[in-house]
């Protein structure tokens, strides 16, 4: 193992007190009165609702959309005349503070001036967040904001701890690969929870967190930190307890780094971050050198969890136009979930979406942070690696649907196509959820 520094550090987990962001932490991991706060948001957009309806005003209406689809084109055919123009007119139009459609066009405008501009790499670091104390909040309040106004992250946790607590029945000592644990340590408390209340009690639960290398985002600080709250609850719970974090791409991630104990029950699981794995080229592959470390672990189970996309390989006025059928959907979703002047509304679309499509939009091919591949892409992909598909268990997904049901929109879906689990909105599918297993020679 390298010291830390190099391409790759194990770290230890650090013991310092922060009581105001131990109580925000609380908050998210625990889902204190979630199902309550759906609800008020719920009832806060209705009442929203109502009063612009009383309110209606004649307002010019451009087909913004239309503009940006326009404005790429231009750029395609190297005509910055045209695209200029376009620029001024989307940006005459749009606003941070407008319905969603105007939000999202603010955004691409910047992104498509500064492709324009051969300014993409500084824009994109620019926007990028840092892990400050004051961002590392914000952070858990977008991520809070997120779980309350749409049922993914949630639901996904509910599928992935389930299906492990099913798998671990009889095992007496666990060890959970986290890949792309990032500030997503919130899955676990409620596992923990679970665990604390079998009767035949576990021996050791292992979690390894593991992050990608990102200068800007200071990625030991995050992995240490998530190791010290998981440390924390798994102490109030009485479960016995070890965590221990890399930051390293993944694809060059060393299986004796693992130390990964023969009587142990081994569990791969991944929410939703295997897009930030390093984009293909004609020589090299780093998917296939991901999903190959896995095969190579032999986990019980893998669990996997994609963004339902595909940006890369294509030219720019085609991937311009997934992206911008992507972030429609998700501006869209925030536009009709939650209230226009929402403060951490606000931070998630001017800093965490901005973010990622200035990238996707301003930066080459080579340069992007997110690269993310459809799940029957993925499907394909895990099968010529080795790997087969387990069944979804139909339970688990009977009591997600029932609770979605119940306290969101009905736009929202999750639906079942073969062995995955589809979720998303107005008829998009955005994420999508499965399981794994080696398959034997």
């Amino acid at each position: 193992m390298s010291k830390l520094g190099g391409p790759k550090c194990k770290i230890s987990v650090l013991n310092f007190k922060d009581t105001a962001m131990d109580k925000i932490y609380a908050e998210v991991l625990l889902l204190h009165g979630y199902t309550k706060a759906v609800i008020r948001l719920s009832q806060s957009m209705q009442n929203i609702m109502k009063q612009s309806k009383s309110k209606q005003s004649r307002v010019i209406w451009v087909d913004l959309t239309t503009l940006l689809l326009r404005c790429s084109q231009a750029i395609a055919m190297n005509d910055p005349q045209s695209a200029n123009e376009l620029i001024k007119q989307i940006k005459q139009h749009s606003s941070p503070d407008g319905d969603g459609v105007q939000r999202m066009a603010h955004i691409f405008a910047i992104g498509l001036e500064a492709r324009l501009a051969g300014t993409g790499n500084e824009l994109s670091l620019y926007v990028q967040p840092h892990s400050t104390r004051e961002h590392v909040t914000n952070i858990l309040k977008a991520y809070n904001l997120f779980i309350i106004s749409n049922p993914f992250v949630r639901a996904s946790y509910f599928f992935a701890n389930h299906t492990i607590l099913n798998a671990i029945e009889k095992a007496s000592k666990v060890h959970i690969i986290h890949l792309g644990i990032g500030f997503c340590s919130f899955q676990w408390p409620h596992l923990m929870l679970a665990l604390s209340k079998k009767e035949v009690k576990i021996m050791k639960l292992r979690i390894t967190g593991i992050d990608n290398r990102q200068p800007s985002l200071r990625p030991i600080e995050r992995v240490e930190e998530q190791g010290r709250r998981l440390q924390e609850y798994a102490r109030n719970f009485g479960i016995p307890f070890e965590y221990s974090g890399i930051v390293a791409k993944w694809e060059e991630i060393c299986i004796e780094d693992l130390n990964i104990e023969k009587d142990e029950m081994v569990i791969v699981n991944s929410m939703y971050r295997f897009k930030n794995i390093g984009a293909e080229t004609d020589t090299n592959s780093p998917r296939n050198k991901v999903l190959d470390v896995i095969r190579r672990i032999k986990p019980h189970i893998f669990i996997q969890g994609t963004i339902n996309e595909s940006f890369s390989g294509l030219l720019f006025a085609t991937r311009f136009k997934q992206i911008l059928l992507h972030y429609s959907a998700m501006f869209d979703l925030l536009d009709s979930t939650v209230p226009p002047d929402d403060k951490v509304r606000h931070f998630i679309e001017s800093k965490l979406w901005a973010s990622d499509v200035f990238n996707l939009i301003a930066c080459e091919e080579s340069k992007l942070v997110e690269n993310p591949e459809t799940y029957k892409q993925w499907g394909l992909r895990n099968l010529r690696a080795g790997f087969e598909q387990m069944p979804i268990d139909r339970a688990i997904v009977k009591k997600i649907k029932k609770k979605v049901t119940n306290i969101y929109d009905k736009k929202f879906f999750i639906e079942e196509d073969k062995k995955w689990l589809l979720f998303g909105w107005k008829g998009r599918t955005m994420y999508t959820l499965s399981t794994w297993q080696v398959k034997e020679i």
